[in-house]
């Protein structure tokens, strides 16, 4: 008996500290004017569903004053308040 595992939601795995680091200086060295200049929250996420670079809008919506604090963790973590400061972060610790 085969069974379908096909699941309409991403993968629990998350990336490697050095992967998120890595796609976090692309975007930011691409994009970071661009963003920032929007007023709105803006949060970029990898195919594991973690925060690759947040916007200046994002940082004050969740009272983060360093983008390192967020890093590599996921929206729902972050909103929650469960990423700050925690080893889910991939630039600090």
């Amino acid at each position: 008996m085969t069974t379908d595992l096909t699941t309409r939601f991403a993968p629990p795995q998350r990336s490697d500290h050095s992967v998120v680091r890595a796609e976090y200086e692309l975007v930011r060295g691409q994009f970071d004017l661009v963003f920032n200049a929007i007023a709105s929250a803006v949060a970029v996420l990898n195919g594991n569903r973690q925060v690759i670079y947040a916007n200046r809008g994002f940082l004050d919506l969740t009272d983060v004053s360093d983008i390192a604090d967020i890093l590599g963790g996921r929206p729902g973590e972050i909103l929650k308040g469960t990423s700050k400061n925690s080893e889910k972060s991939c630039i600090k610790g």
